[in-house]
């Protein structure tokens, strides 16, 4: 085996490795924003005022950017086109309204266990966030560029969460 080849199938297994952590850490994370957005939905059927929900689901759109990034791009750099990268970093945000639908229709059925499904869904995102992708981001040591963002991610939230 060349060198050539041998580099290009440890990059080709780390890229594996990273497009399967991203989708693991998506589809893990999705499911729980979905049930999130539809409580808070459900929250404004039940009288609250939209500003319960609206400031969640901005927020869940705007982090929901880089969370398709994180599929799209690796599949790009790959040689897939720029439709179907996009198609795949936007199918990876998809199960968010359909969970947040259903989490709306069932709200009035399963609100006695909500909070319980709710911690174990923050519980798996913390997980997730602890076990793969902190580490992830200091694999090459040369910048801090996901710690800052981790913060800017975080004071973002929190000027939303404030403000409404």
């Amino acid at each position: 085996m060349s060198k050539y080849n041998s580099i290009y199938g440890a990059h080709c297994a780390l890229l594996r490795r990273r497009v399967k952590n991203n989708f693991n850490y998506t589809l893990n994370q999705t499911l729980p924003e979905g049930m999130a957005v539809g409580v808070a939905f459900a929250e404004v059927l039940r009288g609250e005022s939209l500003m319960v929900a609206f400031p969640l689901a901005i927020g869940v759109a705007i982090q929901n950017i880089p969370e398709g990034a994180t599929i799209s791009l690796p599949f790009r750099s790959k040689g897939m086109s720029s439709g179907k990268s996009f198609f795949y970093g936007m199918l990876s945000g998809a199960v968010e309204p359909i969970f947040a639908f259903i989490t709306l229709i069932l709200s009035s059925f399963i609100s006695s266990i909500l909070p319980f499904l709710l911690s174990f869904a923050a519980g798996a995102m913390l997980l997730v966030v602890v076990e793969e992708l902190i580490p992830e981001v200091h694999l090459d040591n040369r910048n801090s560029f996901g710690t800052l963002g981790i913060i800017f991610g975080f004071l973002v939230m929190m000027v939303l969460d404030n403000i409404f």
